[in-house]
């Protein structure tokens, strides 16, 4: 029984540190859907502004894994999320070649877990959904 109140009491107090304080004029002081840009919450969603190297190179992994003929003409967004690692989802804008060498755009919304603990798994696709727009802007 004492283990069992210990264990609530932890929990509780641990909650209480990552509660969000209210704000002076009553509202929440909580961001909005994906936070603050650069803030991380734990769970959250965090929209990742300044772009860091590492979204290339993640935008870089996606594109490959989405195919042959596929080009990465841009990093449209990226937000992160803890997970067993970090999970980047990803807005890229990607050219696809056609057998006429037709160029076709498409919007990539990527989903990629980066764990680097593990050899030979670091990035993993999770998943992907494109569909075509009509020019890369």
């Amino acid at each position: 029984m004492f283990t069992k109140s210990v264990f609530i009491l932890a929990v509780v107090c641990f909650a209480a540190t990552m509660a969000e304080p209210i704000s002076e004029g009553g509202g929440s002081s909580a961001p909005g859907p994906g936070g603050a840009p650069g803030r991380i919450i734990p769970g959250g969603i965090s929209e990742c502004l300044p772009f860091d190297p590492f979204h290339q190179v993640v935008a870089d992994f996606a594109v490959g894994q989405l195919g042959n003929g596929y080009t990465l003409i841009k990093i449209r967004g990226v937000r992160t999320r803890v997970v067993a690692g970090t999970m980047f989802h990803m807005e890229l804008l990607v050219s696809r070649d056609t057998f006429y060498n037709k160029k076709i755009y498409e919007q990539c919304d990527v989903k990629v877990v980066h764990t680097p603990w593990i050899a030979g798994q670091e990035l993993t696709l999770r998943s992907k959904q494109c569909k075509e727009t009509c020019c890369p802007n």
